[in-house]
């Protein structure tokens, strides 16, 4: 998969993106807010009884519920806005490519094949582009913030935490390589229900005419 020449098509959208990764850097960063908050209120109401603290923390929750609604709607917006124009565009673009190929080359695939190319496919790649570079990238802040925290509240613990990671990568690069190869494979396998579909769709009439439904 070539990389650069797919984040290619995010570059007409760089200034929404941004927009996109700004709403969801809030959101990472107000998710760890929650911890702190949770502890002040076991502090506050039930080791000390102060209940006037806890009405001032409620109304700080209420606050933070607020902006993350309205982040996410932004996140949301930005990042499904460029999702659809990315779709839109590929498709333009694959549909356009697919005209000017030889006719030996359609007589190599069938219809169907290609209408999940067209269609599966690109929505595949929409979705590495958009939803998992978010996921990616709120995560990785999530991460960060939270060894931030960690180390506020016990260094030596967060120092163990940490060496544990060296021995989690292998394990994460070998279900990343055991799922793309089933994911290449799945799609091939919804290419070839598709081009059946499309060929009996087309010759319904022969299929019904002599009655081949049951081997179709």
């Amino acid at each position: 998969m070539n990389w650069r020449r797919l984040l290619s098509y995010l570059r007409p959208f760089i200034p929404i993106i941004i927009v996109g990764l700004l709403a969801s850097f809030s959101n990472s960063a107000l998710s760890l807010v929650f911890p702190r908050v949770i502890g002040d209120v076991v502090d506050s109401v039930l080791n000390v009884g102060n209940t006037a603290q806890l009405d001032q923390i409620t109304m700080l929750l209420l606050g933070v519920f607020f902006i993350r609604a309205i982040t996410t709607f932004i996140e949301t917006l930005c990042l499904q806005y460029v999702g659809e124009r990315i779709v839109y565009n590929l498709r333009l673009q694959v549909y356009s490519h697919l005209q000017t190929l030889s006719l030996g080359f359609f007589s190599q695939r069938r219809t169907g094949e290609l209408m999940s190319r067209l269609s599966n496919d690109v929505t595949g790649i929409q979705s590495a582009l958009t939803t998992s570079l978010n996921i990616g990238v709120q995560q990785a802040l999530i991460f960060l913030g939270s060894i931030i925290v960690m180390v506020a509240i016990n260094w030596r613990l967060t120092l163990f935490i940490l060496a544990l990671i060296p021995i989690l990568i292998p394990v994460g690069f070998g279900f990343g390589m055991i799922l793309r190869r089933l994911s290449s494979k799945v799609n091939d396998e919804i290419a070839g229900v598709f081009a059946i579909v499309s060929e009996v769709l087309t010759s319904i009439r022969e299929v019904k005419s002599f009655v081949r439904e049951p081997f179709e």
